[in-house]
């Protein structure tokens, strides 16, 4: 049953501010939560995580969109995996130095550190696809639908800017991140952008998901299992240099371009899809 009100999506743009705010809040309760109840700080980020994402579910149950991520096809999954096969331009590099350093100078993590990484970064991948994709993409293109305008990339644009500038918040967990943030806030539009034109052409939220965990995975198994890479944890990172920084923006606009060029030509499927 929906339980806040359409007048939230009267104004796009303003609908996408709140959610990301709503978003934020629930990353402060949750690290809240988590801060008094004397959970070991190896476990802390994932506990945070597993908080957040309860709290994402019940909002987006709130705004009435939870059927938007309970449609499955199969047919659709493996056309969004293909779509994303993209990813491993950034996916493949971020493997290398697994393989191309020595195996005596890889951490030895423990089972249990493996597997709660793997499940850090599904989550994350799930609660930031509820919020952003479902929540602000679904919700600002139903208000144009009710208006009877094209949505076109109006709601993976706002979807996307949104979840760059949530990623903006790492600057104030550590506040050496600042060539860091700024690179991240534009890869995550880039990616944000490409990981929308997926789910707009497949309707499938599970293969988002995927697709979006596969990165964080990858991030966060070098964080364990690599000496001085602090992976997903934010708090021993170090900023990053000019070379990285232009890096990270040229992928942002290699994906921001896919994405864009992949809307528009599927710009008819969009349209008539209601």
């Amino acid at each position: 049953m929906k339980m806040i009100n359409l007048k939230f999506r009267m104004n796009p743009i303003a609908f996408g501010v709140f959610v990301t705010c709503i978003s934020i809040l629930f990353l402060l309760v949750s690290g809240t939560i988590v801060g008094v109840s004397g959970i070991p700080s190896g476990y802390a980020s994932l506990a945070m995580e597993a908080v957040f994402f309860l709290f994402s579910i019940v909002f987006i149950k709130m705004l009435g969109l939870t059927g938007s991520c309970l449609h499955f096809e199969a047919g659709a999954f493996v056309r969004g995996i293909k779509i994303g096969a993209l990813f491993l331009i950034v996916i493949l590099p971020s493997l290398g130095p697994f393989f191309l350093i020595s195996s005596k100078d890889l951490l030895s993590p423990g089972f249990a550190r493996i597997i709660s990484t793997v499940v850090f970064a599904f989550t994350i991948g799930f609660a930031e696809e509820l919020v952003f994709r479902v929540g602000i993409l679904r919700g600002t293109e139903q208000y144009y639908r009710s208006k009877g305008l094209n949505p076109g990339l109006k709601p993976a644009l706002i979807s996307s800017v949104m979840f760059g500038l949530i990623h903006g918040i790492n600057f104030f967990v550590n506040r050496e991140l600042v060539f860091s943030t700024i690179a991240q806030v534009l890869y995550a539009f880039g990616i944000g952008l490409f990981i929308a034109t997926i789910y707009l052409i497949t309707d499938n939220f599970l293969v988002i998901v995927f697709w979006h965990g596969l990165i964080d995975l990858v991030a966060g198994l070098r964080g364990i299992f690599i000496k001085g890479e602090a992976g997903l944890n934010l708090e021993v990172a170090k900023d990053i240099g000019l070379i990285a920084f232009i890096i990270q923006v040229i992928i942002a606009l290699v994906f921001s371009l896919a994405g864009y060029k992949l809307i528009k030509s599927r710009q008819l499927v969009n349209d008539t899809k209601i």
